[in-house]
């Protein structure tokens, strides 16, 4: 199969890189450093994608896309936790490790531009080892991961109690501030209603009780490329929600072949 990058490199337009990298977890802390494990990589398969569900009229979450790796596994490097030779030896696990995909090119003046395209977390449940061909598949997903995995506690919320404090109370738990950044400035309702009995969101998955109070206050939730938490009023958009660089130039700088169809329902 020829690869986009074969053809962009046959006509001597661009060379195309990517780079991907991961940070383990030791003992509930990430290493400071990312670590590049680019060597290992035989295929990507990265789908970058944002939509709302509109069975619920286009309320609630905006889901994120997941990224695919396959990575060379001949020497056990991906094992899990605890194996020698394992790159995760020493780690508390191999889920919940974040991964970090970028992918750019050398243009014509020998300049490198890239971009990181994926941020997320290996799911272990989504792993798949392949022991005859030596191979491990990944299915990363994105770090809105993280609201499924953990619920609201119990005992933690009110009776009476706005839309706002609601989030701010759910979002205050350390294990979530890992992952995600909470800013006064990225939380804004349609409408900031107040529950009559918001202790009904207890013990219920962080996603789901987001997606409800959005739902309620006419408004939509979703991660943004820097992992902020970002609640808005739902409105319309007219604009369009991508922009190619190079797209306009004489040179076409740009790794895109083809454009079948574009949705230009909200922004990037």
């Amino acid at each position: 199969m020829t690869t986009t990058a074969q053809i962009i490199e046959k006509q001597r337009r661009l060379k195309v890189y990517e780079t991907l990298e991961m940070k383990r977890r030791f003992n509930n802390i990430y290493e400071a450093d990312w670590i590049d494990i680019s060597k290992y990589l035989l295929d990507s398969s990265t789908t970058i994608q944002s939509r709302l569900d509109f069975s619920s009229y286009g309320y609630g979450e905006v889901n994120s896309g997941s990224a695919k790796f396959k990575l060379n596994n001949l020497q056990g490097k991906f094992n899990p936790a605890g194996q020698l030779y394992s790159l995760f030896q020493s780690c508390k696990l191999r889920h919940l490790t974040k991964l970090r995909y970028k992918a750019g090119y050398i243009d014509s003046s020998n300049n490198k531009i890239d971009e990181t395209v994926f941020n997320g977390l290996l799911n272990e449940k989504s792993l798949t080892d392949d022991f005859k061909n030596g191979t491990v598949g990944i299915t990363a997903q994105s770090n809105s991961m993280i609201f499924s995995e953990n619920s609201v506690i119990s005992g933690s919320l009110n009776s009476i109690m706005t839309a706002r404090a609601v989030v701010n109370q759910i979002m205050s738990v350390s294990d979530i501030q890992k992952f995600i950044t909470i800013q006064e400035s990225n939380i804004n309702f349609g409408a900031n209603i107040t529950f009559d009995n918001a202790k009904e969101f207890e013990n219920q998955k962080l996603s789901s009780v987001l997606t409800n109070v959005c739902k309620k206050t006419n408004s939509i939730w979703y991660l943004d490329i820097n992992n902020n938490l970002i609640i808005k009023g739902r409105a319309s958009n007219g604009n369009a929600p991508h922009l190619f660089i190079g797209g306009e130039s004489q040179r076409r700088d740009c790794n895109i072949l083809s454009i079948s169809a574009v949705d230009a329902g909200f922004t990037k």
